[in-house]
């Protein structure tokens, strides 16, 4: 019985790291969704006018160790300034195909997030919106929120912490049985 108790208890501090990097994943989407934390505020934008020379669609593929893979598709535009190097812009694979296509040879300023990979919030072609920052804000806040709903639910709350106290307790009882011995 003792034996069969220490090999149970050996890896309780994996239970103990699992609980709380859950509950630390909870509270983090929980706190993206509130408030104005899923998008960045406009003022904070890097801002970048230039000649656009290429939209390319990429595919980013991962590939996990044990088997199976997971891929990933967005628009990187390429914008070179007036006197600077080129800067890669990234894109929703959502947008318009046609509508990024029309831009190429064009001048244009993009606000963008260099901290997220220069992912694009507004896009103006002239004086015409191409994607507006309310718009990219909007969506940034429905998928956070949507994430919040998912991770911050009082069920992942109560299995985090069943897992913190599994993982407290199974490290104890291991304790005092070793301490027996």
């Amino acid at each position: 019985m003792r034996t069969m108790l220490l090999s149970l208890t050996e890896k309780a501090w994996v239970l103990l790291l699992a609980g709380i990097a859950v509950l630390g994943f909870a509270v983090y989407t929980t706190h993206k969704a509130s408030g104005d934390n899923a998008a960045r505020p406009l003022a904070e934008l890097s801002s970048v006018s230039g000649k656009v020379h290429g939209v390319t669609e990429i595919t980013m593929t991962t590939t996990r160790k044990r088997g199976g893979s997971s891929s990933s598709k967005h628009y990187e535009i390429e914008v070179t300034p007036a006197k600077a190097s080129a800067v890669k812009l990234h894109m929703p694979i959502t947008t318009n195909r046609s509508m990024l296509e029309s831009i190429i040879d064009e001048n244009i300023e993009a606000k963008f997030d260099p901290d997220e990979g220069n992912a694009v919030y507004a896009l103006t072609m002239g004086e015409k919106p191409l994607q507006t920052y309310e718009v990219t804000a909007t969506k940034r806040k429905a998928a956070a929120a949507a994430s919040a709903e998912l991770f911050g639910s009082p069920l992942v709350f109560a299995g985090s912490i069943l897992g913190i106290l599994l993982g407290i307790g199974g490290m104890l009882l291991r304790r005092s049985l070793l301490r027996a011995a």
